[in-house]
């Protein structure tokens, strides 16, 4: 007891040392408080722009925090607020003597010239509370720093977790207007209208011919690609990637890709992008059993693949930390004056979210994860190309049926909160009598668009698809045809 009496002690006199060795009082301004509940007072229009702004906490005095909480809780209950109502809330709660009483409201009122300034006002307000924050938390990290007793990932993940919650605060995303909607509408439009007339994609280009036409590319979505093992989805987001990587690379633009890979570390992924340039070469590769021009011929394409923009992260696991990391990737890159272009995600399954209740089981963290997800991609604004598995179902057919949308593992989630949903399937893959080197591509979801299905030829060696021809789409369809009718 007295070990941690001793302690505690420690940290208050830390804190109190910190803050006297500064000699400045907390970053606050008490003029625009009360300039500020003033206005909200006397101008009940301005009320909920205020509320949008701030919190109880952005007030310094105490008094005054009292006041915007009186004001806070007749908001909330939809009643008229005005100096004689916000009295008579703070006799009620027998606060009003604490906050000086019904003159203190009236010198507020009279504080107030105009209540036009009031969000400029609120927002200083806003930032002196943060800029406080930021001290507290500083002050708490170094104490706990000095204490043997605090283990340092526990120090490390309080300190992250207040830094987060403080910076999505401060991130502030004002409500648009109709107008401003409108206008960003319209835009979109007139994109559409020049990609189309110059035959170009409004989205990221899949590779495949025929799924570009029905999907117009991979657009600003939450996009899930799911199979059963070996089917090739891990292969179809490495051939996407190249092909996006490429791209950036000779148009020179500023944008990065990223990939998390849960099942490939870093190198095999390397050695797939490396592998898809060569024809029948992966054998040959493993064994070692390369020629001095072959060689050769890998040091040039890896030297290719060095210049990618291409961020690839193999060990990270857990949600948060993957959310976090995209958000440090996009403070990153802005200042290189760089963007997101997309995310890929290889898979879902792996992943796991540590501050769940302990009830939940594995649906009810799989539904969680593709919840966060589609927040991530609304907040970055770019596609996140997540894998995902099917269920074994699919395998106790003697011949290989088609995957379904209720196929999806632990599947109720995934299928609400993905934009698109595309299913792999291989009909040679159990089936000699099938042609071995068919993909179909089976968009079952499509939120702003068709369903249907693509086919291309895969070649796993080389990690490569590539387009069908119209003849050879025509005879397939009516062998298919022919075996169903």
């Amino acid at each position: 007891m007295m070990i941690k009496n001793n302690l505690k002690h420690l940290t208050e006199t830390l804190i109190k040392s910190a803050m006297n060795n500064f000699e400045i009082i907390p970053p606050q301004a008490l003029d625009l408080e009360e300039a500020v509940l003033g206005a909200m007072l006397v101008d009940n229009d301005k009320i909920t722009l205020a509320f949008e702004i701030l919190i109880d906490g952005c007030f310094y005095s105490e008094t005054n925090k009292i006041i915007f909480q009186a004001i806070e809780k007749l908001y909330k209950k939809h009643e008229a607020i005005d100096i004689l109502t916000v009295r008579d809330e703070l006799v009620k709660v027998k606060k009003l003597n604490e906050i000086g009483g019904a003159l203190y409201l009236t010198k507020l009122i009279n504080r107030v010239a105009s209540s036009e300034h009031i969000e400029f006002h609120a927002r200083i307000l806003k930032q002196k509370f943060i800029q406080r924050e930021l001290i507290r938390i500083s002050n708490e990290t170094s104490a706990n720093c000095y204490n043997d007793e605090k283990d340092i990932d526990d120090i490390l993940q309080e300190n992250e977790k207040q830094l987060e919650t403080l910076n999505n605060f401060s991130d502030e995303k004002p409500c648009k207007t109709l107008k401003a909607i409108g206008i960003e509408t319209l835009e979109i439009i007139r994109r559409r209208i020049e990609c189309f007339r110059n035959n170009r994609l409004t989205g990221i280009s899949t590779g495949i011919y025929d799924l570009n036409k029905i999907t117009n590319g991979w657009q600003n979505d939450l996009i899930i690609i799911a199979a059963r093992p070996s089917i090739g989805k891990s292969s179809f987001i490495y051939f996407n990637i190249k092909k996006l990587c490429e791209k950036i690379y000779f148009e020179k633009t500023n944008e990065e890709v990223i990939l998390f890979s849960l099942e490939t570390s870093n190198s095999q992924v390397n050695q797939k992008l490396l592998l898809s340039e060569f024809d029948n070469f992966s054998y040959k590769f493993k064994c070692g059993n390369i020629s001095q021009s072959e060689f050769e011929k890998s040091e040039k394409i890896q030297n290719k693949i060095d210049n990618y923009n291409l961020t690839m992260i193999d060990d990270i696991f857990e949600l948060n930390e993957l959310i976090k990391k995209v958000r440090f990737l996009k403070r990153k890159f802005k200042s290189e004056d760089k963007k997101i272009k997309a995310i890929f995600i290889d898979y879902l399954q792996l992943m796991n979210v540590n501050d769940l209740n302990k009830n939940y089981n594995k649906n009810n963290e799989i539904g969680e994860i593709t919840k966060r997800l589609k927040k991530l991609q609304k907040e970055i604004d770019c596609p996140v190309i997540l894998l995902s598995q099917l269920n074994r179902n699919l395998e106790k057919n003697i011949i290989p049926r088609r995957p379904l949308l209720a196929d999806l593992r632990e599947s109720g989630n995934i299928e609400q909160d993905a934009d698109v949903v595309v299913l792999l399937h291989r009909p040679g893959k159990g089936n000699l009598e099938e042609p071995q080197d068919i993909i179909e591509f089976i968009i079952a979801k499509h939120r702003e668009g068709e369903l249907g299905i693509v086919k291309a030829k895969f070649a796993p060696d080389m990690t490569n698809f590539f387009d069908l021809s119209d003849e050879y789409i025509d005879n397939y369809n009516k062998k298919i045809e022919d075996v169903m009718f």
